[in-house]
């Protein structure tokens, strides 16, 4: 009973805080679920019409209808949330349900509750997932009937973790994929020896349960002030929060209290892809765990991934000279020396493999071009571009 009534207070919160729209929604070939990132997906539309179901209370359609339908699926014994997405998903009439939050929970409902061979789901990665934190035994499993994948790492480790994947589509990442597209338009940067991934761990607190992720980044910025004093090299920092925006001053000032004020801070934008452009124009590029130091090796970059918390699950996917573990600030130096004196081409062909697995990449036919002509195929409006 208790718990029924927090569910109750948690969903008259959620409609309250929601802006709320009354209009019965139209008509479309294409639904996007979780409006998160909508102008990454909307390239992939061929300029076709689409719908969006808001997931994170942003707009709430309390349309008659959709309420009416959304009731007669809670009789059925489904949750709110989902009877309420299965109404406007019967409303809309889609061929393609598509979303960009992979780890997005009702995406995965819905996909899985749904049985209509005129409708598919795509489920398009956006970051490296932790699958035994995120997703523990005992937990829903993870359920995806299209699954657009970074690479081959992700079929091994779905699988070996018990998720529920009908078809894995190992392509590479869609974000990677049109910067790679746009390179050749981007202008060039003063190359920079180093460039530290900002994660955005400063938001958290040490009693967090990021807080020890927060500790290893701290001690590998600790390893880099060093580093760069001792030996002369220049350093740039990708930072995580666009400009002119209260998080990214909170995340430069971060910065400047464990490098220095002198350290050259870049704010992200993310029209520009600019973290990608700063990633491909250094020597080497530094961090603990993030999906932009995965995609960076996938292009051949040099990186040293370093954890330095006792969280197995943040230690990079392949072992390689592009991984450290172990504490230390020598074993940090001779590493990081290692890879400025190691040759592109050496490097490449070490990693050539490793990099492939990790990020299924091909340029015969591009991430965001297999996307668009899936979604074409299956809404029968395919324009060769």
């Amino acid at each position: 009973m208790k718990e029924f009534v927090n569910k109750g207070i948690r969903l008259a919160a959620y409609v309250l805080k929601a802006n709320k729209t009354f209009s019965v929604p139209g008509k479309a070939k294409i639904l996007v679920v979780d409006g998160c990132r909508l102008e990454v997906l909307t390239p992939l539309f061929n300029g076709e019409n689409y719908e969006v179901l808001y997931t994170r209370g942003e707009i709430l359609n309390l349309n008659i209808v959709v309420i009416l339908k959304a009731f007669i699926n809670l009789a059925h014994g489904n949750s709110f949330f989902l009877s309420h997405a299965m109404a406007f998903l019967d409303i809309v009439k889609p061929s393609v349900v598509i979303t960009f939050s992979d780890n997005n929970a009702l995406f995965q409902q819905l996909d899985a509750k749904t049985n209509c061979e005129s409708v598919k789901f795509i489920t398009i990665q956006n970051g490296t997932r932790a699958l035994s934190r995120d997703n523990p035994k005992g937990s829903k499993p993870v359920y995806h009937s299209n699954f657009f994948c970074f690479g081959n790492y992700e079929v091994d480790q779905y699988k070996s973790h018990g998720a529920c994947v009908q078809t894995f589509y190992p392509c590479g990442s869609l974000l990677d994929s049109y910067y790679r597209s746009l390179s050749r338009m981007i202008e060039e940067r003063a190359q920079m020896d180093l460039c530290l991934v900002s994660e955005g761990l400063h938001a958290f607190s040490y009693d967090s349960p990021y807080g020890q992720s927060r500790r290893a980044f701290e001690r590998l910025m600790d390893y880099i002030r060093i580093f760069i004093a001792r030996n002369k090299r220049s350093l740039l920092v990708a930072c995580r929060y666009s400009a002119n925006t209260r998080e990214v001053s909170a995340e430069i000032d971060y910065f400047y209290a464990h490098l220095g004020k002198d350290t050259m801070c870049t704010p992200n934008n993310s029209q520009r892809l600019t973290s990608y452009s700063l990633t491909d124009n250094a020597r080497v590029v530094v961090c603990g765990f993030s999906t932009l130091l995965r995609e960076t090796f996938g292009r051949g970059r040099k990186i040293l991934a370093c954890n330095y918390s006792d969280e197995t699950i943040y230690d990079f996917p392949v072992d390689g000279i592009w991984s450290l573990n172990e504490q230390g600030y020598t074993l940090f130096e001779e590493r990081l020396l290692a890879l400025f004196s190691m040759d592109p081409d050496s490097y490449r062909k070490l990693s050539s493999a490793p990099a492939s697995y990790l990020v299924g990449y091909s340029e015969a036919n591009p991430t965001h071009l297999l996307l668009q002509s899936v979604i074409a195929d299956q809404i029968g409006n395919y324009r060769h571009n």
